[in-house]
């Protein structure tokens, strides 16, 4: 499914990479991680996986390797 949405977005011009909008990985990993920290009180999807830093480097390695095949 990564591979399906990131071809239609690429078809409309979009980016499906942080690089793409001027973001490193480290910047896009550090995001991710203090993003559940930024709504207190807000459950979401981050805070139910609960994901390490390095558990969102390797998810985020995955789709890059995904999106790129």
């Amino acid at each position: 499914e990564s591979l399906l949405m990131a071809s239609i977005l690429r078809r409309h011009g979009l980016p499906v990479l942080p690089e793409e909008i001027g973001f490193s990985v480290d910047e896009f990993v550090k995001a991710v991680d203090y993003a559940p920290q930024t709504r207190p009180g807000r459950f979401t999807i981050l805070e139910h996986l609960n994901l390490s830093t390095d558990q969102i480097r390797d998810a985020y390695a995955d789709y890059a390797t995904t999106i790129s095949s």
